[in-house]
């Protein structure tokens, strides 16, 4: 089954195969000031089950919080859509709110939690870190 996500204005949009390989919650303070909300939850497609990029995008990459994420955002909205990795090539992340799909799988990771708003409830039965997960838990089964 194909999803699409794309940006505000609909100028940036991607096209994916099936369910993602990864979906995770991040609420680090660069993550809420990136995207404007309290937390940002992201899926990761392996980049053989990406059909499409449309769009014109700039890259964003120049904060020492990125850690090696290069995010992609539209030129005319500033939405980000999706991102690559220096460090984990194999996947493109993409923005889940993006998709607006309320049936979208929810996360099974939840990191960063010293940065979450003590508002914000755990989501049960999701794996929560701290911090950054070690890379056995956030790439397994990539």
């Amino acid at each position: 089954m194909e999803h699409k996500a794309e940006c505000a204005c609909g100028r940036v949009s991607i096209v994916v195969d099936g369910d993602p390989v990864r979906v995770l919650m991040c609420h680090c303070d660069y993550c809420q000031k990136r995207t404007g909300n309290v937390f940002q939850v992201s899926c990761w497609y392996p980049h053989d089950r990406v059909l499409a990029l449309n769009g014109e995008t700039k890259i964003f990459n120049d904060s020492p919080n990125s850690i090696g994420v290069n995010y992609e955002f539209c030129l005319n909205c500033g939405s980000t859509v999706h991102w690559t990795f220096d460090n984990i090539p194999q996947v493109r992340g993409i923005a889940v709110g993006c998709f607006v799909d309320k049936t979208f799988p929810k996360p099974e990771i939840d990191i960063q939690t010293q940065y979450r708003h003590q508002w914000v409830p755990p989501v049960e039965g999701v794996t929560s870190y701290e911090g950054f997960p070690p890379p056995d838990g956030l790439m397994k089964d990539l």
